[in-house]
């Protein structure tokens, strides 16, 4: 079928993107005590051009413009406060292509693209890299200039997984294209771009010329100026940001009157006067979310009547309102209207636009998009609880931890736990076994599993969801979301968390089908609901709290079913979910083989479980097993003739 365009492609998208290509950053500095880069000498402020060591003029440009001066400036005199900054998966969302960004091999790579039987090489001459794709060179594609290939000139990613930006070597133009496979960084291995996130199997992606440039430039890198677009039409661009990567001034504003004042304070012995650089930790807590929300959320512009000057959109800097310049999507109350009528003019489809970032009850199911999450939350709306409650972009000095640690979520140390709760709630009223039901030091105990679960997907994961809640089980019955009970008391039915609550907190117990009060919700799920929930159900099958919580030696056949779902993601968490378990760990199933090759894996590792002792697995007849342990095929059947097959694209 033709290519469609891949997430964050649609243009009112949320432009986030944030942690789409395996969002955040380098792993490079990630060591116990990292280099630090070499300090600068005081930068002039004027300067017009930042440090850009790669040769190629034709793709986006760092420049200082705007009172936007470059990080390098910021280390004059916030040397500790750059260098953990440096260290940060924010500061390598965008890297110029070289041998310290490049996560993958290209030394003489030849790779076929599984759905496409496209063959791809990859090479590297130095610091340079390239890649020869005769598909796109007979197509509509300008052919390489340099008989290497079309150079590799830019980099997303580096915590999870990397994509990688080839220039068109166009006279005059800094348009980028999307390499069509991706390098995952724990596997060490090339993929299909396709098969990273979670689309349909007849899904295919393109090479997305000028996506960077009119996208992904906007959460992806610090004060991007889309303005001098040369020509549209033929997807032309002449681009320019003030630094690659989620920098100091994204969250600070531009610097250059700052540095002014301070360097001329210095030299004449005066105190600094009217300082206009924005702290985020001294506003308000709602301008203070503002800042991360200016990425972290499904948004789009203003309509062009309100903006200023009119037909200009007017820039976020920290401190702003983010109202005033872009409006953050809601799936519910007047926002959604406003939405529903732009996307209905546009020709968008409304019920997919939502559900591919929605759940049903109005919740944001997507990664790197959490101040959706933050703003319906009570601890928010009725509270002071920002972003910074929890994170911190500087790694404090009395923090024991490593920087790969500590950036990994870039949580405070107040925030890990239950002491970022704590922040706010009574200890003596929320932290005892009479509030959680739970033995103390539990997974169960915690607040962050029951409040805060994993229903957010994105990176081939479950994340946190930041709407914090309660758990209820009309979540999983009247809007197919799954609750934090069922996910981590994965052998246990709806009806079991429904008589707890009801026992506990007094929740009125709902009319349950037979299903719910005999089937494993999770069980259920993962064969019976769509591709968003079964995601979520397979990376929790390999999640340590849930499998102590409900054993382990019943998982490996479930995990089989989602190894043969026709979504590569699915089968790519299942398989991940599978080596978790105790004799799985060197299973050979790969999720992008043939099918022959991959139903024969299935076939070893179900040899595996069977030839282990099945007996004494409790509730066995919850999650369909006899008391040998054989399969319930009868039902798993009937589940299965009866599975949400709506396609779902979530649009990471």
């Amino acid at each position: 079928m033709a290519d469609k365009q891949s997430s964050c492609s649609d243009w009112l998208v949320p432009a986030v993107c944030v942690l789409v290509f395996g969002v955040l950053g380098s792993a490079i500095y990630f060591q116990r005590n990292p280099a630090k880069p070499p300090l600068n000498p005081p930068a002039p402020i004027g300067a017009t051009k930042t440090s850009d060591s790669n040769p190629h003029s034709s793709r986006p440009q760092q420049e200082a413009f705007d009172g936007y001066v470059s990080s390098a400036n910021c280390r004059e005199c916030h040397e500790y406060q750059h260098d953990t900054w440096h260290a940060s998966y924010h500061r390598t969302m965008t890297q110029v292509a070289s041998t310290n960004s490049v996560l993958g091999s290209f030394d003489g790579v030849t790779y076929t693209l599984p759905r496409k039987n496209e063959t791809i090489h990859l090479s590297r001459d130095g610091n340079e890299f390239f890649a020869r794709l005769p598909r796109y060179e007979s197509l509509q594609y300008d052919p390489p200039k340099d008989s290497r290939g079309y150079p590799i000139v830019m980099t997303t990613g580096s915590h999870h997984t990397q994509a990688y930006w080839f220039s068109l070597n166009r006279q005059t133009d800094r348009s980028v294209a999307l390499l069509p496979m991706m390098y995952i960084k724990a596997d060490k291995r090339w993929v299909p771009r396709e098969s990273v996130f979670l689309h349909p199997p007849e899904f295919t992606t393109s090479a997305e010329i000028g996506r960077w440039n009119k996208t992904c430039l906007n959460c992806h890198s610090t004060h991007p100026d889309t303005t001098p677009h040369m020509d549209q039409q033929s997807i032309r661009f002449e681009t320019r940001v003030a630094e690659f990567g989620i920098a100091c001034e994204a969250c600070h504003g531009p610097a250059k009157e700052h540095i002014a004042l301070h360097r001329a304070a210095k030299q004449n012995g005066q105190a600094v006067g009217n300082d206009p650089i924005i702290n985020p930790s001294e506003l308000h807590h709602t301008r203070s979310g503002e800042v991360c929300g200016q990425c972290h959320s499904v948004h789009t512009t203003r309509p062009r009547e309100n903006m200023i000057p009119p037909d200009i959109q007017k820039i976020f800097r920290p401190g702003d309102d983010l109202d005033e310049t872009r409006m953050v999507v809601m799936a519910r109350g007047e926002r959604r209207a406003f939405v529903e009528k732009v996307l209905l003019d546009g020709g968008v489809e409304v019920p997919t636009y939502f559900r591919d970032r929605f759940w049903d009850d109005g919740t944001i199911r997507l990664a790197g998009r959490e101040y959706n999450g933050l703003i319906e939350s009570a601890c928010h709306t009725q509270g002071e609880m920002d972003c910074l409650s929890c994170h911190q972009l500087h790694k404090a000095r009395k923090d024991e931890r490593t920087l790969k640690q500590w950036a990994d979520d870039q949580l405070s140390l107040t925030g890990m736990g239950e002491q970022a709760c704590l922040q706010c709630h009574e200890q003596d009223q929320f932290q005892t076994p009479k509030h959680t039901h739970h033995p103390p030091g539990s997974s169960g105990a915690g607040c962050y599993n029951c409040h805060m679960p994993h229903t957010t997907y994105g990176l081939l994961k479950g994340i946190r969801s930041h709407t914090i809640e309660s758990p209820r089980v009309e979540q999983s019955l009247r809007h197919k979301k799954p609750n934090a009970c069922n996910l981590c008391h994965l052998d246990q039915t709806l009806e079991w968390t429904a008589k707890h609550l009801h026992e506990w907190y007094g929740h009125e117990i709902p009319e349950l089908s037979d299903d719910h009060q005999t089937v494993s919700e999770a069980v259920r799920g993962l064969i019976q609901d769509d591709a968003g929930v079964r995601s979520i159900i397979a990376w929790h099958l390999g999640w340590k709290p849930a499998q102590e919580a409900s054993g382990t030696a019943w998982i490996a056949p479930h995990l089989a079913l989602l190894m043969q779902d026709p979504y590569d993601a699915i089968r790519y968490i299942a398989a991940r979910s599978l080596k978790r378990l105790p004799g799985f760990e060197r299973s050979s199933y790969d999720f992008i083989a043939n099918a022959g090759e991959r139903e024969s894996a299935i076939l070893d590792s179900l040899s595996v479980w069977q030839s282990t002792v099945r007996t004494n697995i409790r509730n066995h007849a919850n999650v369909l097993l006899d008391a040998e342990g054989n399969r319930n095929i009868e039902k798993l059947s009937q589940l299965l003739s009866t599975r949400n097959n709506r396609p779902i694209s979530l649009q990471e």
